[in-house]
């Protein structure tokens, strides 16, 4: 399975809290769930990460498995006096796609583009967004945050492959899609997970 984490459009308060819960996971997986790996971070140059993708063998993720918001409830270390302390990420779960995926996808239709947000001069000079379309039933799927295309390409094909296995052109639930511009809607909903402090503990 595939992890990804994004601080969105957050503060890098939020970039901290994504470090945070993907190193947590890291452990707490390594203790029941076997091996993760980072496939790939996006660092946010003030601190924290912007984003990142988690490998892991585990099938059964439990409270994270339909992915949600994680709340990180701590005072601002890089702006002290600041009232506000909760801090939003948001977690998706995606099937990792076969290798055999794209070959057998020749008609979906794969788009590059110069990814827009926050990033600095990599993201807006380099066409590392990736945009596919399959023509038949017209959906698509977007994926931006990692620096690397060939990153962005496979979460797409993924996203993508989700998208039609879940049926979701009558939905038209483009919500693992967008993860990248909807960090505003993370924080409306109730988080699968919270957590306190600068220590980052869980609340139970």
């Amino acid at each position: 399975m595939w992890i990804q984490i994004s601080a969105g459009r957050g503060p890098v308060e939020c970039a901290r809290a994504a470090e945070h819960f993907a190193k947590s996971l890291i452990e707490e997986f390594s203790k029941s769930a076997g091996k993760v790996e980072i496939l790939a971070c996006e660092p946010d140059t003030r601190g924290g990460w912007r984003s990142a993708l988690l490998s892991t063998e585990a099938t059964d993720l439990g409270d994270l498995q339909q992915g949600g918001t994680i709340l990180w409830i701590a005072p601002s270390t890089d702006r002290p006096g600041h009232k506000r302390k909760n801090w939003f990420v948001d977690v998706a779960v995606l099937a990792e796609p076969p290798a055999s995926q794209e070959s057998s996808r020749r008609d979906w239709r794969v788009e590059t583009m110069r990814s827009g947000g926050a990033g600095g001069q990599h993201v807006n000079k380099t066409e590392s967004a990736v945009r596919v379309t399959d023509p038949v039933t017209g959906l698509a799927a977007l994926a931006s945050e990692e620096r690397s295309q060939h990153r962005n390409r496979a979460l797409a094909f993924a996203r993508l492959q989700e998208k039609i296995d879940l049926g979701e052109a009558a939905r038209g639930d483009s919500r693992r899609s967008a993860l990248w511009e909807r960090h505003d809607a993370l924080e409306r909903g109730r988080p699968v997970r919270t957590y306190e402090g600068g220590g980052f503990q869980r609340r139970s």
